[in-house]
């Protein structure tokens, strides 16, 4: 049905590249927040600011991805609110594991 569905409203688009993206783009996302999360442990950043430089490099990666495909999200990703949130939760843990394991590993251990 998803495939009818998509097919109907975004003639000429296939279903499988519209999911590659979307993996591509929770790949990309995953990486990125365990980077982040290993640089912030590192710098013993702590508490909320820890938080906001996660969601600023998140905001950072829809705008990267928006300005590359000038913002026609429709013609890459099923739609724009599943490319915003599908990834959200899984890279927030992944995050918060390097943060976590990082900093106590030079700073606690």
């Amino acid at each position: 049905m998803l495939n009818q569905q998509i097919n109907s409203e975004k003639p000429g688009l296939v279903l499988e590249n519209l999911k590659k993206n979307q993996k591509n783009l929770t790949t990309f996302r995953l990486i990125l927040s365990c980077l982040i999360g290993s640089i912030i442990g590192c710098l013993k950043i702590t508490g909320v600011l820890g938080f906001l430089i996660f969601l600023l490099s998140n905001i950072l990666v829809y705008l990267f991805v928006g300005f590359k495909i000038k913002f026609k999200f429709e013609n890459y990703f099923v739609s724009q609110i599943q490319m915003i949130f599908e990834s959200l939760i899984t890279s927030l843990f992944a995050f918060l594991l390097f943060w976590t394991l990082i900093y106590d590993y030079i700073y606690v251990y």
